[in-house]
């Protein structure tokens, strides 16, 4: 795919970003009450953005919050007219996942308008190019983040920098959409 993104208005793009399934509420067991209800907030919140006119949603495409957003915009695209987009670190992401996680990101990929790999093979920076590259091309980011330090800190904390509107799951009052 093109890097068509950055010839469209940024106020009409989403990105996510969160934490990988250990990092989340009950190790991201999708039937824990916590996590079930994380993934309705996200829900109920893509398709709101969906309403208020996003047109395009961003995914990194990791294993637990990047992947449950995905999955959210897939659920609401049939009933709004928004594309998919997977922001892919490197080619072999998802290599040396286990098979639970590679069959549920072969199947959401093949779900995405389109896909845009940032770098060519694993680099030490290719994670924090991702998601440089999220927040540079979207106005909104949602996320799933509770204080933990790593990847979504930084990614939150520069999204930040830029004011660009971070709309966060993990907040109480984030349900209130």
């Amino acid at each position: 795919m093109k890097d068509e993104n950055r010839f469209m208005d940024i106020t009409k793009i989403c990105a996510f970003t969160g934490y990988r399934p250990g990092k989340m509420p009950c190790g991201g067991d999708e039937s824990a009450d916590a996590v079930i209800v994380i993934k309705k907030k996200l829900y109920d919140i893509v398709e709101k953005l969906a309403a208020d006119g996003i047109k395009i949603f961003m995914s990194g495409m990791a294993m637990g919050f990047d992947l449950f957003a995905a999955e959210a915009v897939i659920s609401v695209k049939k009933k709004y007219d928004v594309k998919l987009i997977a922001v892919i670190p490197y080619h072999e992401q998802s290599e040396k996942w286990n098979a639970f996680w590679r069959t549920r990101y072969d199947d959401t990929l093949k779900q995405c308008d389109g896909a845009l790999n940032i770098c060519k093979e694993y680099t030490y920076s290719s994670y924090k190019q991702r998601n440089k590259y999220l927040v540079d091309n979207a106005a909104t980011v949602v996320t799933y983040f509770d204080g933990k330090a790593g990847g979504t800190m930084s990614t939150v904390i520069y999204a930040e920098s830029l004011d660009r509107k971070v709309i966060n799951i993990a907040d109480p009052d984030c349900g209130r959409v």
